[in-house]
This record gives structure tokens, C-alpha cells and sequence, in this order.
């Protein structure tokens, strides 16, 4: 399985683009890569955006916003029950998340 701690990150450079205005999302060990993300309020009510930090040794921008796309899209289409997760520049793309509180037990 995923072991605990590793960090939610985006960069552009060293295989993490996927265009110009689009970049992977991946989690890595460390506290190089790992990115600090920007939670900000989302267009819908009780809804929020996960935006990105500046990553210079990635050549990630801030403020691009986490999305998945689907089978609408084919490069982000994993499996018939998954997609790819990346970050995406501008408002069109990203998208609104929900956020739901888990209990859990330590």
C-alpha cells in the first residue's frame, strides 16, 4: 500500500507536464516536492478550490487549480473506473470539490 506521509505535489518540469497549461499530479516522500496548496472558497456554495503554491524547483505556478476530467478527455482517462488527477491553469477547467469531515481513529 501508499505509505503514510507522503505530501500531494505538481510541477511541470522533470516528466510532470502534460501541456503548457496542465501538470501531473503525484504524491512523493520528502519535503522537497510536496507542495503547501491554497484552499480557497469554490463557485458553488459549500464547495472549494485547491489551487497551487509556486514550485520553483518544479516550474510549477501558483495559483492553478486541481481537476479531473473523465473519459471526456482521453490523455486523463486511467481505467473504465478511474481517471487521472492533474492541476490546470485559468477558471474553466479546475474544478469545485466538496469536502467531507472523516473520523479517524489513531
Amino acid at each position: 500500500g501508499q505509505p503514510a506521509g507522503w505530501g500531494l505535489s505538481a510541477w511541470q518540469l522533470h516528466g510532470g507536464r502534460r501541456n503548457g497549461g496542465s501538470s501531473r499530479v503525484a504524491v512523493h516522500n520528502g519535503d522537497h516536492w510536496p507542495m503547501d496548496w491554497e484552499i480557497v472558497p469554490g463557485k458553488k456554495d459549500g464547495t472549494w478550490r485547491v489551487l497551487t503554491t509556486e514550485h520553483t524547483a518544479g516550474g510549477q505556478p501558483a495559483g492553478w487549480g486541481l481537476s479531473s476530467w473523465g473519459h471526456k478527455v482521453r490523455d486523463t482517462t486511467r481505467n473504465c473506473g478511474s481517471n487521472w488527477v492533474h492541476v490546470h491553469e485559468g477558471d474553466d477547467w479546475p474544478m469545485d470539490w466538496v469536502f467531507e469531515r472523516v473520523e479517524t481513529h489513531v
